[in-house]
């Protein structure tokens, strides 16, 4: 018994070893056969050809790379930057480069040219910028949370045309600006915004700009479907006279597209992107165009 009970495990680790052995043969064969395979691939004129030619552009890259010098290679890509206008020279006749000092923008020790009056706090939440102390778990604070992700609810409590604390450097109310400045479209894109949260934007824009060139305020709806933005927001505007007009998108486009569709209604000369829920500060725009004003200035000497 025990004599066949040794003879059965011999030939079990017989048969072990013997597996063993057809599997590694077996893995062998596959590596052969996989090689075979490749080189039986490369023989194909096709592939032969595919390769030869990613080699040769391999090596044009590698020496055209190599043999421009970094004058050469920050030359080509000014040169698709600006659309590859090879005769593009964006220095002057007399030296000057777009953006550098304007003689006509002055540092004076008296105010400003622009400088408007202080604004007054006018006792109502929210003035200069003040905060609004609330309870967290009112529920109209937490369906204003809900429906628009801030709290539209304290919002809707503060003015439209509110003051604000003068948060500019000091030195900023000093500056003299040239007046023969460009017009400038406001395009304020929005989707579902919060009804004071866009009038807010607006009323801010209007009460803080010169009216000389703020041309017109371009409102560009992005197929909104709360019904305070349709005919509500509509006949809101109408007591602004032209200045503020609505669009409306007949689908949704996001944000660029509806942004540039504002831009190619704008009859400015120049556009100014804003966000549907901000508020600008005292001699905004002036600043902001007079740069503009120099550069195109500088292009035509």
């Amino acid at each position: 018994m025990n004599r066949f009970s040794d003879t059965r495990e011999e030939s079990n680790r017989l048969q072990i070893v013997i597996d063993e052995k057809v599997k590694s043969s077996g893995k062998a064969m596959s590596l052969k056969r996989k090689f075979h395979e490749i080189r039986r691939l490369f023989r194909h004129q096709t592939i032969q050809f595919i390769a030869f030619a990613f080699v040769i552009l391999c090596v044009v890259f590698l020496l055209a790379t190599l043999g421009d010098s970094p004058e050469e290679r920050a030359g080509e890509h000014l040169s698709h930057v600006r659309g590859g206008r090879s005769n593009y020279n964006p220095i002057s006749d007399n030296g000057e480069l777009p953006g550098s000092e304007d003689p006509e923008t002055v540092l004076k020790d008296s105010l400003g040219n622009f400088e408007p009056a202080e604004e007054i706090d006018a006792g109502t939440p929210g003035e200069l910028g003040k905060p609004v102390q609330i309870d967290a778990g009112l529920p109209e604070v937490k369906r204003a949370f809900s429906e628009f992700g801030f709290n539209t609810h304290v919002s809707d409590m503060i003015s439209m045309n509110r003051s604000l604390p003068d948060v500019r450097m000091d030195q900023c109310k000093y500056w003299h600006y040239p007046e023969d400045l460009p017009t400038a479209s406001v395009v304020i894109a929005f989707h579902n915004e919060g009804w004071s949260p866009l009038l807010r934007t607006v009323h801010s824009v209007l009460k803080r700009s010169d009216p000389r060139y703020l041309k017109e305020i371009i409102l560009v709806d992005d197929f909104s479907d709360k019904e305070h933005l349709k005919d509500k927001l509509d006949n809101y505007v109408q007591q602004f006279n032209g200045i503020v007009k609505v669009i409306r998108n007949k689908e949704r486009e996001g944000l660029i597209r509806t942004r540039t569709i504002g831009a190619m209604a704008a009859k400015a000369e120049v556009v100014i992107f804003l966000d549907a829920h901000c508020e600008v500060n005292r001699n905004w725009l002036v600043p902001l165009l007079a740069p503009i004003r120099r550069n195109r200035f500088l292009e035509k000497l």
